[in-house]
């Protein structure tokens, strides 16, 4: 075997292991399932091993969302397209008040499913719910931007452009800004668009 199959198969062995001494670490199952998730692009078998490990973790932090995330993405590597969107749909329900739940399932209904109306509705209702999404980097402009046109919500558009200062510049980004100006340009929001530019330089 190539070495780093051989420390693949070494550090399952090991957590194996850590987890018959503890079976309901929930961290333990759910690092396992992040790294055999990673894995399963060489090894399609732990696909399930994955999605094993998760529901582990879930059993024991059945409200912890990075779990509901991580197993929904490999739903979605999967083709389980209504399967992983149904756990985005329980993490936003958890609490309405939070813009993450909305965000996450907006996004995967807006480019997974293709579903415009709905998926851009959720990403808006992101921003204006008590506790809304923070973007983390540029390229989050991107899915705004797209679900503001979907809902041709012109004032939401606008409104992005005071987030400028508080999303971290990122110059390896800079198509993040591109596309939003292109889409502040279908808008005829000419003014907002040059912001945009200016800001980006």
């Amino acid at each position: 075997l190539p070495k780093w199959q051989e420390m693949y198969a070494l550090v399952k062995k090991i957590t194996e292991e850590e987890l018959r001494r503890h079976p309901r670490n929930t961290h333990t199952h759910y690092i396992y399932a992040r790294l055999a998730q990673e894995m399963s692009a060489y090894f399609p078998e732990d696909k399930k091993l994955s999605e094993d490990q998760y529901r582990a973790a879930l059993e024991t932090s059945p409200k912890r969302q990075q779990l509901f995330y991580g197993l929904g993405r490999l739903y979605l590597m999967q083709g389980r397209m209504d399967e992983a969107l149904n756990l985005y749909r329980q993490v936003r329900d958890f609490d309405l008040d939070l813009g993450e739940g909305h965000w996450m399932l907006g996004v995967s209904l807006l480019y997974d499913k293709q579903d415009l109306q709905n998926g851009a509705k959720e990403i808006a209702e992101s921003q204006r719910v008590p506790y809304r999404y923070r973007l983390r980097e540029p390229r989050e402009f991107i899915p705004l931007g797209d679900a503001y046109q979907v809902l041709n919500d012109k004032e939401g558009m606008k409104k992005m452009v005071e987030l400028l200062p508080h999303v971290p510049a990122d110059r390896n980004q800079i198509q993040a800004y591109v596309e939003w100006a292109i889409s502040l340009n279908n808008m005829q929001l000419m003014t907002e668009r040059d912001q945009v530019l200016a800001y980006a330089e």
